[in-house]
């Protein structure tokens, strides 16, 4: 089984927080100067360290949508890529899916598609990476010279949704194709040199960080089976740990909203076989949605020395790690 390592990424103290921002600077990832026209005032920036940031080209997959791999709008599907800074890490990767919450209803879907969370049409064309997706070697030694993918977060719910037919809102069809968007990735991918891959992380923060758990015993499988090169794969989620907790009024709503976008989007088909199997008798294969409802799922303790001992890189204290083992709640730690 693989194991799943937890990173908590160092963080300078900040005047002001926003949601955007703490995600930011929480995920530390992708920074686009957009961001600063979304209703956030200059001065919210103030205090807050990004880190070094490299320049990441967008691929979108035109020729993929006529198999489903569209955002929530039907727009096409893609990622951002930047290629392996030093020959001798061209057949190392990195795969990190993008995070940004969920939508849990037909109008929050709704609302959702019309921005860059649910539609491409406004992508830019390059994003810069910061974190454990820079190229610089001083920020991010252990990775700093693969070949870096960001998969753009279009889908409403961790790349999970593989609905055929779309719910049809407010006069406007919306698409759940999570799943298909990740098999066009990976397609596309290997003619760009994965085909030849070696080493390979996946990671991802917050709703990508749920993604990576979610979706790594399929990418691995995915890798063995067309990756043949594959010597070393492991996953890695930032901040990916969400705990099912009812109000304080004592309401079950993240309950209600999971099973509802659970629904509507047909995880049912997007997510690991065996968890859906094991919830089958109950009918709470909703629970698959969440990872500590996950019962095949093993987290192992782990330090950052050995994480970068199995995956061949050098040792570095750039990054605090910490592992979570399966329903442990987190303490210290919020997410978007």
């Amino acid at each position: 089984k693989l194991q799943f390592l937890y990173f908590i990424g160092s963080l300078q103290e900040m005047k002001r927080v926003g949601i955007v921002l703490g995600l930011a600077a929480l995920c530390n990832a992708k920074y686009a100067p957009e961001w600063k026209n979304a209703g956030v005032h200059d001065r919210d920036w103030e205090g807050i360290e990004f880190g070094v940031a490299s320049t990441m080209n967008l691929h979108l997959m035109p020729d993929w949508a006529m198999a489903g791999a569209v955002c929530l709008d039907g727009t096409p599907a893609g990622f951002y890529y930047s290629a392996a800074a030093n020959v001798s890490n061209a057949n190392d990767w990195q795969i990190y899916f993008e995070g940004g919450g969920w939508c849990y209803d037909d109008m929050d879907c709704w609302g959702r598609s019309n921005g860059g969370l649910g539609s491409s049409t406004h992508w830019a064309p390059t994003v810069s990476a910061g974190g454990i997706m820079s190229d610089s070697c001083s920020e991010n030694p252990d990775f700093c010279n693969f070949n870096r993918v960001y998969i753009a977060y279009c889908d409403g719910n961790s790349f999970t949704g593989n609905r055929d037919e779309p719910l049809v809102v407010q006069g406007k069809p919306l698409y759940f194709r999570g799943r298909r968007i990740i098999d066009a990735v990976l397609q596309t991918l290997m003619s760009m040199g994965l085909n030849k891959a070696k080493r390979v992380l996946l990671t991802g923060c917050s709703a990508g960080g749920l993604a990576t758990y979610l979706h790594t015993d399929y990418v691995n499988q995915w890798l063995k089976t067309n990756v043949p090169t594959m010597q070393v794969f492991k996953a890695a989620s930032i901040s990916g740990f969400f705990l099912d907790q009812q109000t304080i009024e004592g309401k079950p709503v993240y309950e209600e909203q999971i099973r509802n976008i659970w629904q509507i989007a047909n995880s049912t088909n997007g997510v690991n076989d065996a968890c859906v199997a094991h919830y089958q008798p109950t009918g709470d294969q909703w629970k698959c949605n969440l990872l500590h409802f996950t019962p095949h799922l093993p987290l192992q303790r782990c330090s950052r020395r050995a994480l970068t001992a199995r995956m061949g890189t050098v040792r570095s204290s750039t990054l605090a790690t910490r592992i979570v083992r399966r329903r442990t709640v987190v303490s210290g730690l919020s997410s978007v």
